[in-house]
């Protein structure tokens, strides 16, 4: 008996093969990638990685921007001890929750501004 020689093609003996290979040649799939030369393609782990890094860095990003910000605001209007801990945890606060936002929007437009692509 014959080993398979490619087991992951579906089967290779027998008429059954001969259907599996019809059915995918007819839906235009024959096991081949077509790439460009000197295109690499990501395949799904990597691709997610690196959005998750670049999401990291987006939010890291807007945090740090936030504080910068906040650091304009007067917060001896709000607060009895504006130099205290709690004044200082406060401001902490408020640049994650407003970095956060800042960089939840600006991935959510870049998110958008590539789907508007399949429009056309």
């Amino acid at each position: 008996m014959k080993k398979n020689p490619a087991p992951w093609r579906g089967f290779s003996y027998g008429p059954v093969r001969t259907k599996c290979f019809a059915f995918f040649t007819a839906i235009g799939y024959d096991g081949v990638e077509r790439v460009a030369k000197g295109v690499h393609i990501m395949d799904g782990a990597v691709s997610l990685g690196l959005v998750g890094l670049i999401n990291i860095v987006m939010t890291l990003a807007g945090i740090g921007f936030s504080w910068w910000i906040l650091m304009n605001v007067r917060l001896d209007v709000f607060m009895k001890q504006p130099k205290g801990p709690q004044a200082k945890a406060l401001m902490i606060v408020l640049s994650i929750v407003l970095g956060h936002g800042l960089a939840t929007f600006v991935s959510d437009y870049l998110g958008w501004s590539r789907l508007i692509s399949q429009l056309f």
